[in-house]
């Protein structure tokens, strides 16, 4: 009896294994295999080069691997070749054409189960481009300076590379710290951009003291610089259009672009735990906008996002256009019957607590919440399509950059607030409830005296609850907000230098230090601009006879605070009483040895 049981149950397991996968799929439904597909059903202004996806909610046995047939299809019913791949997460097929679709395409996709019954799991159709459209200016898509911010070269950076540097190139951009009391630790990430011809861009860590312990000059203007999660370093140059990474060596190890011909925009990367990567994509079409807004341009070039997650091996295994979720005319302030038209101008993504993705929309003055799974939108936060209520703030947020959530489970942004009467920039913190729709503000700050910036900028919250605000295109640069909302710490570059993002991260880099001690360095005065009196630090690698003296802007010696004394060496600080003085710029010099350092000081009363 037992012998025939273990037989009957043996034979019934072989059954259950050869039933036919109609059987599951009438078992389970369609929604228990194909979760997600691109491009979606009737989309239009597809690329020539792209690729067909299909995500599945399980991962796919060998048996249903075995059993899948595509077959894509133009209108003239011609068969397009192709390979079908399946990916290492086991939940995704790419099928790549053997060639480019064209131009104005319309294409058929019909994938089967079980080859011998060709059972339809999923049918869609998808329209591809009337044309290829270049990319226009840079100025245009970037960020909003000119069309000198950008430059055409062909590597991501020069040889120069400086690591805890003990002399600063004379091109290098100036640096003024105008507040230092109780910053949090960490280091500073930034690059400098400008319209001014005079400007060389530069990647840079610096520390409190405004002092850079790597900087590496740059054939192209920069953005993103920052620590990812997995403790890489990463950046955008507009000299080759790619974002790059590199070690704690500042060793560049491998770089990150959009897929499926899309051009990649500068403004976000974010690598995830399991090794993917997201960013973002250009995708300018030709739109007939006399169609939409009477008087339009026939041949306007409307320029729209995509959104893509890479793999490792730059597959791209999920893809998400706004030409499928949003509306020209949901754009706020933009002129529709421009030439060119930057409809959307997305600027910064990031991943929720469900580990879907938040994406911000500068132009729809919009927060947008996306399945990452499906592909469809949750919610929609700001602009013409606003779901929720506001509370605590009913002017909203216009023009924003950055979203990022906080470890308490809320999001902060930067407001530029282009749109606010009259315009000002601030940052805010937004409680949101998903259910009641609600959004309510708990936290905000705007600078003293108003700052606005009508380009660039973003708000982080740090492990200490301090807020750091890069103002971006303002006269401030960069602050450390505490949670009372007093500045501990605040830098600033000269006019007209801007950064697109300043952020404050934890690092440490695995350089060894030269047995060489470095030269003496003398940091800018604090307060700058003053009143009264300020303090000077020189930071001594040994023991020196100096000398500290200050000068008039004619070149004139007004004062001696020491004249060769020696002093101890280490961080050193010395005071200069302004009482008796007039307003205006002085300049301070330092003199060790043959060397000598100046730098800059305002006096006002």
């Amino acid at each position: 009896m037992r012998k025939l049981s273990i037989h009957k149950a043996s034979q019934s397991l072989l059954i259950t294994f050869m039933l036919p996968l109609s059987f599951f799929i009438n078992l389970y439904g369609q929604s228990r295999l194909v979760i997600y597909h691109y491009p979606i059903d009737n989309s239009k202004y597809n690329n020539p080069s792209t690729n067909i996806l299909f995500t599945f909610k399980d991962k796919l046995n060998e048996e249903f691997r075995g059993n899948f047939l595509l077959v894509v299809s133009n209108e003239k019913n011609e068969i397009v070749s192709g390979k079908l791949n399946y990916l290492s997460n086991g939940r995704t097929i790419i099928f790549n054409p053997d060639h480019q679709f064209a131009n104005s395409a319309k294409i058929n996709v019909k994938l089967y189960i079980n080859k011998i019954k060709k059972k339809l799991l999923e049918e869609f159709t998808f329209i591809i481009s009337k044309e290829t459209v270049p990319i226009p200016e840079a100025d245009k898509i970037a960020d909003e300076i000119n069309r000198d911010l950008f430059s055409t070269v062909n590597e991501p950076g020069d040889k120069l590379s400086k690591i805890h540097s003990d002399s600063i190139p004379f091109n290098f951009p100036a640096i003024e710290v105008t507040i230092n009391t109780t910053p949090s630790t960490g280091k500073i990430f930034c690059s400098n951009i400008s319209p001014l011809s005079s400007n060389v861009p530069y990647l840079m860590i610096l520390d409190s003291y405004g002092k850079p312990i790597f900087y590496r000059k740059m054939n192209g203007n920069c953005t993103d610089f920052k620590v990812q999660n997995n403790g890489m370093l990463t950046y955008f140059t507009t000299s080759t259009r790619k974002f790059y990474a590199m070690d704690s060596s500042y060793a560049v190890t491998d770089s990150f672009y959009c897929g499926n011909g899309y051009q990649t925009d500068p403004h976000e990367l974010l690598l995830l735990p399991n090794g993917n990567a997201i960013l973002l994509g250009l995708d300018p079409q030709v739109v007939d906008m006399s169609k939409i807004v009477p008087g339009a341009k026939t041949d306007a070039i409307v320029i729209g996002v995509i959104l893509q997650e890479i793999d490792p091996s730059k597959n791209v295994v999920f893809q998400w256009r706004t030409w499928d979720y949003f509306n020209i005319t949901d754009a706020e302030h933009i002129d529709l019957t421009e030439q060119t038209i930057d409809y959307v101008h997305s600027n910064a993504i990031e991943l929720d607590n469900d580990g879907n993705i938040l994406l911000s929309s500068r132009h729809l003055s919009e927060i947008t919440k996306i399945d990452r799974q499906t592909g469809k939108i949750i919610w929609r936060l700001g602009g013409k399509n606003n779901q929720f209520i506001f509370i605590n703030d009913p002017i909203g947020f216009s023009y924003q950059h950055a979203i990022r959530r906080t470890n308490s489970g809320t999001y902060t942004l930067f407001d530029n607030g282009n749109f606010h009467s009259p315009p000002f920039s601030r940052g805010v913190e937004y409680k949101i409830d998903d259910k009641s729709k609600t959004s309510t503000l708990v936290w905000e700050y705007r600078n003293d005296p108003v700052s606005f910036s009508p380009a660039l900028g973003y708000v982080d919250r740090l492990e200490n609850g301090n807020t750091t605000i890069s103002w971006g295109m303002s006269d401030y640069t960069f602050s450390e907000i505490n949670p009372i909302g007093a500045k501990v710490y605040e830098f600033n570059f000269d006019s007209g230098i801007y950064s697109y993002r300043v952020v404050k991260q934890k690092w440490q880099d695995n350089i060894i230090q030269n047995e060489s001690p470095a030269k003496s360095t003398m940091y800018q005065n604090f307060p700058n601009p003053f009143n009264s009196s300020t303090t000077i630090t020189i930071d001594l690698t040994q023991s020196s006879v100096l000398s500290l003296k200050i000068f008039n802007v004619l070149g004139k010696e007004v004062a001696k605070i020491i004249d060769n004394k020696l002093i101890a060496s280490g961080i050193n600080t010395f005071t200069f009483n302004a009482i008796g003085y007039s307003s205006g710029v002085y300049f301070y010099q330092f003199k060790i040895n043959n060397e000598s350092y100046t730098r800059k000081m305002v006096l006002l009363k």
